[in-house]
């Protein structure tokens, strides 16, 4: 299956480079020796099943694949997109950028609205990049250090923190 859902493109791609099985934007395109293109994941996955060109039942087996052309790869790279985290025009926490396909997957390590895992551990919380310091500050699973003596914890647990067992513990271990 594609990552590059067809609606994601700026203009309708043109439907020679849209996949056969999954109806999305070639993804890693490879091609049959019919000269059928299809996202190489899909095609590998339709071959393990059936040894056979999903377009045209022409018999195919997953070595007889290649690459495509270089042009074809150019003419996807230069497709333009909305980046994923597009949720309309007037909302607010939504990223307007238009990337070309070549640099999608790269803005999506640096996309401000892309969510991420809270680092702390035992935090299960997904947040906007964007807003991951402010959580990051806020968030129960942060580490505090107890001023009186120094043992860190989770500050969910602050409540239940007591420094003598903490330094019992720090003697024993």
């Amino acid at each position: 299956m594609s990552r590059f859902d067809v609606k994601s493109f700026c203009t309708a791609p043109d439907p020679e480079l849209v996949c056969g099985i999954c109806m999305n934007v070639l993804d890693e395109p490879k091609e049959t020796p019919c000269r059928h293109v299809f996202c190489n994941a899909c095609i590998t996955r339709a071959l393990e099943t059936k040894k056979g060109c999903p377009m045209c039942r022409t018999r195919v087996t997953i070595p007889d694949l290649r690459p495509v052309l270089p042009l074809v790869n150019n003419l996807l790279n230069k497709l333009p997109m909305t980046c994923k985290n597009y949720r309309g025009e007037k909302i607010s926490a939504s990223c307007k950028t238009i990337i070309k396909k070549e640099f999608y997957l790269d803005h999506l390590k640096k996309c401000e609205f892309e969510y991420v895992d809270c680092p702390h551990q035992g935090c299960k919380d997904m947040v906007i990049r964007r807003e991951q310091t402010e959580h990051q500050e806020s968030c129960l699973y942060r580490t505090v250090e107890c001023p009186k003596c120094d043992t860190q914890y989770t500050y969910k647990d602050r409540r239940s923190h007591c420094c003598v067992t903490a330094m019992k513990k720090r003697m024993q271990g």
